[in-house]
């Protein structure tokens, strides 16, 4: 299997001087607290929709913010 990661600018003049038109992490999230939530609403209803094992979700959040946290740098 191959893959491609393009990650989101970190801010909105970093997007810009890009010229990406996708919102940044920035104006998607308002910090790592707010993205980590969101991944963890999602996974808890991956959970409920019988998607995701409960005792997976930890698992997958830090592995979201640990993306999240390289794609900032």
């Amino acid at each position: 299997m191959n893959g491609l990661t393009l990650w989101f600018a970190p801010d909105e003049a970093r997007r810009r001087a890009s010229g990406d038109p996708r919102r940044s992490l920035a104006e998607r999230y308002r910090n790592e607290a707010d993205y980590g939530a969101k991944v963890r609403a999602a996974a808890l209803e991956l959970v409920a929709e019988r998607y995701l094992l409960e005792e997976d979700v930890e698992q997958v959040v830090e592995a979201a913010v640990a993306r999240y946290r390289v794609a900032l740098s």
